[in-house]
């Protein structure tokens, strides 16, 4: 059965509403609420704020992601992958960063941490393993091969005398 979306027009099955949206779409309903978040930066804040300081909330993350990870083992968040691939596309780079050649050297919570999947942030296709210093580095260039080669010609340049 089609329903009509009372924003859009458009009519679609019922898998496309959101149970408590009424007549409104998903796309609908995300469109009105990104431009809400957009336009509300302030309120945003301060709802998020409110959630954080609900008695047990941050618990509540803390359980769903563990559920999470228990309900796809061996999966990577992120990109989806499983730990297989994974092992794999590490076996292949030698257990170094795909950029500098080093093994990652990174602490967190008295562990070194894994190699950081990259991906193309556009397809979604999963380019290779980045020690944390080289995945920072790609961020902070916004994975934009001229502003890089750009930053490069700027290094390259002789220093003043």
């Amino acid at each position: 059965m089609l329903f009509k979306c009372t924003i859009c027009k458009k009519r679609k099955p019922s898998s496309g509403f959101y149970d408590w949206s009424g007549l409104r779409c998903k796309e609908c309903v995300r469109v009105v609420r990104n431009r809400w978040r957009k336009n509300n930066p302030n309120k945003m804040k301060a709802q998020r704020e409110r959630w954080r300081n609900r008695e047990g909330n941050i618990e509540k993350k803390r359980i769903r992601n563990r559920r999470w990870r228990k309900a796809h083992p061996g999966r990577h968040r992120n990109c989806r992958i499983t730990k297989k691939q994974y092992d794999d596309m590490l076996y292949s780079q030698n257990g170094v960063c795909v950029i500098c050649g080093e093994p990652e050297t990174t602490y967190r919570w008295g562990r070194i941490i894994a190699l950081a999947i990259d991906h193309n942030h556009e397809t979604g296709e999963i380019r290779g393993l980045l020690c944390t210093k080289c995945n920072s580095g790609l961020g902070c260039f916004r994975d934009n091969a001229n502003i890089l080669a750009s930053a490069i010609s700027y290094l390259n340049q002789k220093t003043p005398a």
